[in-house]
């Protein structure tokens, strides 16, 4: 156990090396360490919004943070100077599909209720600690929680200097190429909520949401296609091992992508999972619900509990 510097909820990490990295959490919090995670320190930033996500480029001074109430974040120094940007669309945002569609098998369903299962509930990490809640969090003002942007963001990307994609509630993808002067929205074809973004290349990337979402670009972001997991569960995360493409999610749902088939693999488990992460030697963790994690020494094929 390592202190974090408070009793705030932590809803992501991100490191940019071996020793730099940072976690976001409730009201705005931003911890830093500069040695692999033995000590954290706390950022000062101008939002008291919740942070869901943040990502840095590779040397660790450019970073994005998004959150509630489409809450944007970034630093040019490493974080030891947050600005708040504004999400100003430039042009109409294209018309939403109607809900029910959840644009992953082409078929569409009578209903769908994201209530429960996409925000909150036993069986989601997201409705744990008020992140389903529609008010601003305590202590925002009126003009930091205002229309700047009118969906929570969940995911965001950094794809160069200046160049970020978000993702968020509604389906909705956005991307800036000017450092967050602009905006520019992408259509995902879907109205289910989106998490965690995930590029293996400068043009092929990833995006898992709500009912078996999992969405996919091969040009750097600008269009996204849905592929079909065969899945109803929400896919809070992805990871990628060699030419495999990993989602973990409700349900304890862990499907394995290999060419263009999802196969779920068997856990035995029914709770809420939401990250996976290889390291060498074909060692792996997958964490989730009720402080459980789970451990992999043969690249994924098994997986045992650890006790802590």
């Amino acid at each position: 156990t390592q202190r974090g510097g408070g009793k705030e909820a932590l809803f992501a990490v991100h490191f940019a090396d071996a020793r730099r990295g940072w976690i976001v959490g409730r009201g705005g919090l931003v911890l830093a360490t500069l040695d692999g995670g033995k000590r954290w320190t706390r950022q000062k930033t101008p939002t008291t919004q919740h942070l869901f996500a943040v990502h840095f480029l590779e040397g660790g001074k450019e970073g994005w943070a998004v959150g509630s109430f489409g809450s944007v974040l970034k630093t040019l120094n490493g974080g030891r100077n947050w600005t708040q940007v504004k999400v100003m669309l430039s042009q109409p945002a294209a018309e939403e599909p109607e809900r029910g569609s959840a644009g992953t098998t082409g078929t569409e369903q009578e209903e769908e209720d994201f209530g429960e299962g996409a925000w909150g509930g036993s069986d989601d990490p997201y409705g744990v600690d008020g992140r389903d809640s529609s008010e601003p969090s305590e202590g925002a003002s009126a003009e930091e929680s205002g229309p700047s942007f009118d969906r929570h963001l969940n995911g965001v990307w950094v794809l160069g200097p200046g160049r970020a994609i978000a993702a968020g509630e509604s389906g909705k993808i956005i991307a800036t190429a000017d450092g967050g002067a602009s905006w520019q929205p992408r259509d995902s074809g879907v109205w289910a909520p989106l998490y965690q973004i995930l590029f293996v290349s400068p043009r092929q990337g990833f995006i898992g949401g709500g009912v078996g979402t999992l969405l996919r670009t091969d040009d750097g972001g600008t269009t996204w296609r849905p592929l079909a997991t065969g899945e109803q569960a929400h896919l809070f995360a992805l990871t990628r091992r060699g030419h495999d493409l990993y989602a973990v999610g409700s349900r304890g749902t862990l499907l394995r992508q290999r060419g263009e088939r999802f196969q779920r693999v068997p856990l035995g488990i029914y709770g809420w999972l939401s990250a996976l992460a290889f390291g060498g030697d074909n060692v792996g963790l997958l964490v989730g619900g009720q402080g459980r994690i789970l451990r992999t020494t043969d690249g994924g094929r098994s997986l045992s509990l650890i006790h802590i």
